[in-house]
């Protein structure tokens, strides 16, 4: 079973590593069988990669410079110098799965070492699975413009008020006239109180078919939803206004009698009042 992710049309094990992924051990090329049945740990692994350097002489200070270049890059065997890889300049076997061949140049073929390769083919892997990330933003993107009616200048919107900027009896929504469309699609949106300071996208409001406000009417000043929220609501918009009062509430230290607003009962409890309902 491959786990193919629909953006990006492959396996993300694919995206990131140019292959998809291998059950067992791949190690050397002509390795027996039984050697590598034998291999169960990691540690296993390691002693045996430690093996192979030393019976090779990999590492040895008696390995001259020589002897190291005539050795492929793929598969560390010694080799005649025949063939180089075309991009890393390295010697490499002609023939799979050291190299990859290209074609004729007069009398030797031009190859790719395994490595080299590889390198290639994730690279190639990781551009496709970003353009097919690109085109389905774009699908994206066309599919809500037809889904979302195109909001026109003047059109009546109510922009919802989240639930932290609004009372438990306050209207949820401010109501709101589209001032100017931008080219990417977003809504600068004007209330009775100013226009907001934010940009509005068509999903993020919700049209209506009666007229509001004209855009005469909204004035010249740019206010925050809450500030419009708070502006339009019957209390402080923001849960009941109440105060704490222990005098009688008749000077500006009481915040109802600041706001010109009656206290209710969710004030002062036995206190006496002067600024209530008779």
């Amino acid at each position: 079973m491959q786990n193919i992710a629909k953006s990006i049309g492959r396996s993300p094990y694919k995206a990131t590593f140019g292959t998809e992924p291998r059950l067992g051990l791949k190690v050397g090329l002509d390795m027996p069988d039984e050697v590598i049945d034998k291999i169960n740990t990691e540690l296993d692994l390691a002693d045996l990669a430690f093996s192979l350097s030393i019976g090779t002489g990999v590492g040895s200070p008696s390995t001259s410079t020589e002897n190291a270049q005539k050795e492929c890059v793929s598969c560390g065997k010694p080799y005649s110098g025949a063939h180089k890889c075309h991009k890393c300049d390295k010697f490499c076997h002609a023939i799979p799965p050291c190299s990859t061949s290209h074609s004729e140049e007069g009398y030797s073929a031009s190859v790719t070492c395994h490595h080299c390769s590889k390198e290639a083919e994730t690279n190639s892997q990781q551009e496709a699975a970003k353009e097919n990330q690109i085109a389905q933003a774009d699908r994206m993107l066309q599919r809500s413009a037809r889904l979302l009616a195109p909001l026109k200048v003047g059109s009546s919107v109510m922009v919802p008020i989240p639930e932290v900027d609004r009372g438990r009896a306050e209207f949820p929504n401010v109501k709101g006239i589209v001032m100017e469309v931008t080219s990417e699609g977003m809504h600068k949106i004007g209330t009775e109180h100013g226009v907001l300071n934010n940009l509005y996208a068509a999903n993020c409001v919700t049209p209506c078919r009666e007229a509001f406000l004209s855009v005469e009417n909204v004035p010249d000043k740019t206010v925050s939803l809450r500030t419009a929220a708070n502006s339009s609501a019957m209390g402080t918009g923001q849960g009941p206004f109440k105060c704490g009062c222990k005098q009688k509430c008749n000077s500006t230290r009481c915040k109802c009698f600041k706001s010109n607003l009656k206290c209710n009962s969710k004030c002062h409890s036995s206190m006496p009042c002067d600024n209530k309902h008779d």
